[in-house]
């Protein structure tokens, strides 16, 4: 085959260990409205506890690296402070 699509147009060439195309993975996003609505329509609880857990994910990462400046703020001013010898 010569990998072109329906009227002529280029298919996305498949990846090498099966994983998805990022235009594939953008795509797969137009079910999460249904998707949420769905969950949505079982339990509110689930629901709301997905997004504030979800949101609490997002937040790790900075707070890590928050975390990571401050110890590296307080190396470097221990190491410019001159030591005291008397």
């Amino acid at each position: 085959m010569d990998g072109n699509g329906p009227r002529g147009t280029r298919s996305p060439r498949p990846q090498p260990d099966g994983a998805p195309t990022w235009r594939e993975r953008a795509a797969a996003l137009r079910y999460v409205p249904a998707l949420v609505k769905m969950v949505w329509g079982t339990h509110r609880g689930y629901t709301a506890a997905m997004v504030a857990l979800r949101l609490l994910r997002s937040v790790i990462p900075i707070a890590a690296l928050w975390v990571g400046k401050l110890i590296i703020d307080v190396v470097v001013a221990s190491l410019s402070e001159a030591p005291d010898y008397s």
